[in-house]
């Protein structure tokens, strides 16, 4: 190549290297779907860039959270191995709905305006109950009366 000039000897030295990248990249994007994607957390976001999902695991579990579109959680799964749970918040940020697993029993939890139980399903040790309370979470009523 004595017979180029620099700047041709530059130019035909930076297509092939051009040439090899891109036919490494297309070659890495032909392989397919990879079998596991390994992150600490895992982000939704909309086309504005505001956050409406996140998935991340803490010293309990995998937690998954769902946005509205102003970005408040209204959906929280949390998989933790003692108490897993589902809540379910109203536009306020008061948790309206809880359903929860423990060792022995799970419960239902309906809310109300202020975050307060007014009324609960419930299975613990072999005894299933249902619990209706007041606005100010007083208990009103239990089935069975234990």
């Amino acid at each position: 190549m004595k017979f180029l000039n620099k700047p041709v000897h530059l130019i035909i030295i930076s297509t092939g290297l051009l040439i090899i990248g891109a036919v490494s990249f297309v070659g890495c994007r032909s392989s397919g779907p990879q079998d596991t994607l390994r992150v600490r957390r895992l982000e939704i976001v909309d086309d504005k860039g505001k956050t409406q999902g996140i998935l991340f695991a803490d010293k309990d579990g995998a937690v998954l959270s769902l946005n509205d579109s102003d970005g408040k959680p209204r959906i929280v799964i949390a998989a933790g191995a003692t108490k897993p749970s589902l809540e379910i918040y109203d536009a306020t940020g008061k948790v309206r709905l809880i359903a929860s697993v423990e060792k022995d029993g799970s419960a239902l939890a309906i809310n109300n305006g202020s975050g307060i139980p007014v009324a609960t399903i419930g299975y613990y040790q072999d005894q299933s109950w249902v619990a209706v309370n007041d606005p100010a979470g007083n208990l009103v009523a239990r089935l069975p009366a234990k």
